[in-house]
């Protein structure tokens, strides 16, 4: 009985197509079960990756399992941050620079900006990404991105 039991467990941690198993208590461990074979799993920039961890040996696997999550993590690229004031001196030099605009268009459009940004607020704004202010800024100056 608990045999049965057990197998039946060790059924339940396998994939729709009964080539995976995985293990709950181990995140981003996975099994090819034809082979024995141990994989590790990532999910980096929305893009799930699998790499082979060459083993068939569960205590070695564990430990190049952790090397493999380093190493993805690593391989993360870093996002260059600015802070708000930064942006809004881009967004200032940006708009004077516009010789097709008037200098009342552009003081107008200057002036929208930062209300908004002031209303749409729920405290004191300390960094935004460049694509987010470059966005915001475009969306509200009714350029395209």
């Amino acid at each position: 009985m608990k045999e049965s039991a057990r197998s039946d467990k060790r059924a339940a941690n396998l994939s729709k197509d009964t080539k995976w198993r995985s293990f709950p208590r181990v995140p981003n461990l996975v099994q090819y079960v034809s082979t024995g074979t141990y994989y590790g799993r990532l999910k980096t920039n929305g893009k799930l990756i699998r790499r082979s961890l060459e083993t068939n040996v569960w205590s070695t696997t564990k430990l190049r399992l952790v090397d493999f999550l380093k190493q993805g993590q690593e391989a993360k690229p870093q996002v260059d941050a600015i802070m708000f004031r930064e942006a809004v001196e881009r967004y200032h030099t940006e708009i004077r620079s516009n010789v097709s605009m008037k200098k009342t268009s552009k003081d107008y459009l200057l002036k929208q900006c930062l209300r908004k940004i002031e209303l749409s607020s729920r405290g004191p704004i300390s960094g935004l990404r460049k694509s987010k202010a470059s966005r915001r800024t475009n969306a509200w100056s009714g350029r395209p991105d």
